[in-house]
């Protein structure tokens, strides 16, 4: 970095360096036995100061604080203790901002963007809505962590919206299903069922539809319940 900071461009300088770095240790070492170890630390201080990037961090902490902070954990963990201590800190809050953010998922209820086949988010657009159909989707996996919090907020749209004959979860970004979130789908279904409200499913993607045809869930749901898209959702429910 030293030879870095000094306007090396070329691998001749890294070998003059090497070359001076070993006359240095073979003949000159006794010049620097009386150098305070302060003026050695300044030099390493010097060497390093040009690795810290503030700007990463200083777009991390603009962009998403939780980020920024797992940074400066990271950072002062590897400063104060070592770097394994450091990297195991980084991995360890990583992936606990993960289950949190993946825990409560982003759910939005959609609308017919004019008479075309598009359907977004109410609160974003302009959208055309039916009281007896609800359309929601959901942005991201289906898995543990997440699955009383898609139930709890489900149920509570459809308390929310009492008019609803039948609620079509859009699956255009679930790229997987667990075990865990397979069964609290079958209990939505069977919630939603006693209340006399059909539960569909539209745009799910085929490997997670290649796992699906293999439960009982999708016999108690029926076929007739799964749509490609869900402009094809809407227009047959609208039509029962």
């Amino acid at each position: 970095m030293v030879n870095f900071s000094a306007g090396a461009n070329t691998p001749l300088a890294s070998i003059i360096t090497a070359g001076l770095v070993a006359v240095t240790l073979l003949v000159l070492t006794s010049l620097f036995f009386f150098l305070p170890k302060a003026t050695l630390g300044a030099i390493i201080i010097l060497a390093v100061l040009p690795l810290i990037d503030t700007h990463s961090l200083k777009h991390a902490w603009g962009y998403d604080r939780a980020d920024a902070f797992a940074l400066l954990a990271t950072f002062f963990t590897v400063l104060i203790i070592d770097v394994e201590s450091g990297i195991i800190t980084g991995v360890i809050i990583s992936i606990g901002l993960y289950l949190h953010r993946s825990s409560q998922p982003h759910i939005a209820i959609v609308g017919q963007v004019g008479e075309s086949e598009h359907y977004r988010n109410i609160n974003r657009h302009t959208v055309n809505t039916d009281n007896s159909i609800l359309a929601i989707r959901v942005d991201e996996n289906l898995y543990f962590a997440n699955t009383n919090y898609l139930e709890d907020t489900i149920m509570r749209i459809v308390a929310d919206n009492p008019s609803i004959k039948h609620l079509v979860l859009i699956c255009s970004s679930i790229s997987f299903i667990d075990t865990s979130a397979l069964e609290s789908l079958d209990n939505i279904h069977y919630r939603l069922d006693k209340a006399g409200i059909s539960l569909n499913l539209a745009e799910i993607k085929g490997p997670v539809m290649d796992k699906l045809q293999k439960t009982a869930f999708i016999n108690r749901l029926g076929a007739d319940r799964i749509f490609l898209s869900t402009h094809q959702a809407m227009q047959t429910l609208k039509e029962q």
